[in-house]
C-alpha cells in the first residue's frame, strides 16, 4: 500500500520541528530580575564562589562549584576571589566571597568560558562606576571563536547591585563582558544553562526519512 502524499510530507515537517525547536531565529531575551530568569531557565547551574580560596584567579583555573573559567584581558589588573566588603560586592545570601576584576579607570573585558554549549547566562554586578557616557557594558556571546550575539546592557545604578540575565537561541561557549569607564567591579551568583541537544532518536529518524525520500526520488 502506497502512503498518501499528505502523510509523507507532514511527518518530515513534524520531525524537523522536533529536531530544530528553538533554533529558528537568533535573538537575545533579557531578564531584569533573577526570579524571571529562573522561571524561564529551569535547572540553571549556580556559581557563588563560596567554595573557592581567597586570592588571585590564575589563567585557566576553574571555579570549584561550576568548573567555569574566567579571565580578564589586562593581566596586570585584579582578577581574584575576595571578601572585600566596602561596596557590598557579595550578593549570595549568607555568603561572603565574590569574584572581583578591574583596577584603575578604563575599559576592560572579563570572559567566562564553558566546557559545553550554553543557552542562558545571568550575573549580579556591583561596584560599577559610570565614568564616561557609555553607562553600561557590552555582552558578547561566542561559540568557539565565532561571535553569535551581542547586546548592550545599560547600568545607571552606580556602585549598587544590578542583576542581568539573558537567554539566546544561539548556543554559546564563552561570554565576554566589556566594561567601559569603570574601575574594579564585582561579580556574584553567576548562573548558566546548558543548551538543549536534539534527542538522538529524533535525529536518527530524520536521517531515515531523508534516506527514504531519496529512494522514492530515484524510482
Amino acid at each position: 500500500m502506497k502512503p498518501s502524499p499528505l502523510r509523507m510530507t507532514a511527518l518530515p515537517a513534524l520531525l524537523l520541528g522536533i529536531a530544530t525547536a528553538g533554533s529558528a531565529s537568533a535573538a537575545v531575551i533579557l531578564h531584569s530580575d533573577r526570579a524571571a530568569f529562573d522561571l524561564a531557565n529551569p535547572g540553571a547551574v549556580l556559581e557563588t564562589f563560596e567554595s573557592d580560596s581567597v586570592g588571585p584567579v590564575g589563567p585557566g583555573s576553574p571555579f570549584v562549584e561550576s568548573g567555569l573559567v574566567a579571565s580578564v584581558d589586562k593581566p596586570s589588573w585584579l582578577c581574584e576571589i575576595t571578601t572585600h566588603t566596602a561596596m557590598s560586592y557579595n550578593t549570595t545570601p549568607g555568603g561572603a566571597r565574590h569574584f572581583r576584576v578591574g583596577y584603575g579607570t578604563g575599559d576592560y573585558t572579563v570572559s567566562f568560558e564553558f566546557a559545553a554549549g550554553m543557552s542562558a547566562f545571568a550575573f549580579d554586578i556591583t561596584g560599577y562606576q559610570n565614568f564616561d557616557a557609555a553607562g553600561g557594558y557590552t555582552v558578547d556571546l561566542y561559540n568557539g571563536e565565532t561571535l553569535v550575539d551581542s547586546v548592550f546592557l545599560s547600568n545607571t545604578t552606580i556602585f549598587l547591585e544590578k542583576f542581568h540575565g539573558l537567554s539566546s537561541t544561539n548556543t554559546f561557549t564563552r561570554v565576554a563582558i566589556t566594561i567601559t569607564g569603570s574601575d574594579a567591579t564585582g561579580f556574584d551568583q553567576l548562573a548558566f544553562v546548558p543548551a538543549l541537544v536534539p534527542a538522538p532518536g529524533a535525529v536518527a529518524l530524520l536521517g531515515l526519512l531523508g534516506l527514504g525520500t531519496g529512494r522514492r526520488r530515484r524510482r
